[in-house]
């Protein structure tokens, strides 16, 4: 009879995900699309993961060091494009 990773005693991969990664869930950045495959196999119960202890300040900091750049909340759109004479 085979063995599930859902059946008692049989142990799930566990995975170390750094803030790098979890900034991938929210910025369309490269290998997004893997982050989210990792997020969706630990909603679905495929695997665990691990993360640093300072995991929460690391994410406040990755958009500074990303590649993309999100618009400031007190910019509207286009005036956030404008420059000043």
């Amino acid at each position: 009879m085979g063995q599930y990773q859902g059946d008692q005693g049989v142990a799930l991969e566990k995975v170390v995900l750094d803030a790098s990664i979890i900034a991938k869930w929210y910025l369309k950045e490269k290998y997004s699309e893997q982050a989210l495959k990792l997020r969706d196999d630990y909603i679905s119960g495929r695997i665990t993961i691990a993360v640093p202890a300072f995991l929460e300040y690391e994410a406040l900091n990755a958009p500074l060091f990303s590649q993309v750049r999100l618009p400031h909340p007190s910019c509207s759109g286009e005036a956030s494009h404008r420059t000043i004479d």
